[in-house]
């Protein structure tokens, strides 16, 4: 499969990714952080590829956000959250020029 890429946002409690494979969802995984990021990144695109089949020579791209973004050994870019949510919100909804992200508070 040709220009497959894989996301990594690997948070503080949280990690997730997901493949893209011409522009349609492939694979997601989401799993909990765990102390050692650069051992949950691996752990989600063993995951991701086992899903799907493909092997790291068929992804093209790899990019990496979240708290331990800088652990993804393997990522070609690494982008701050906001930056990500709004390529994503701008890719489903073209017409939206703003993004705010809103820290939850207890």
């Amino acid at each position: 499969m040709e220009g497959c890429v894989i996301g990594i946002d690997i948070g503080s409690a949280s990690s997730k990714g997901v493949i893209f494979c011409n522009q349609k969802t492939m694979a997601s995984y989401v799993m909990p952080s765990g102390g050692n990021y650069q051992l949950t990144a691996d752990k989600i695109r063993e995951e991701l590829l086992s899903s799907t089949g493909l092997s790291p020579g068929d992804i093209v791209y790899t990019v990496a956000t979240g708290y331990g973004a800088e652990t993804v050994t393997f990522a070609d870019d690494i982008r701050a959250d906001i930056s990500c949510h709004s390529k994503g919100i701008f890719h489903l909804f073209p017409s939206v020029r703003t993004t705010v992200d809103k820290k939850e508070t207890n």
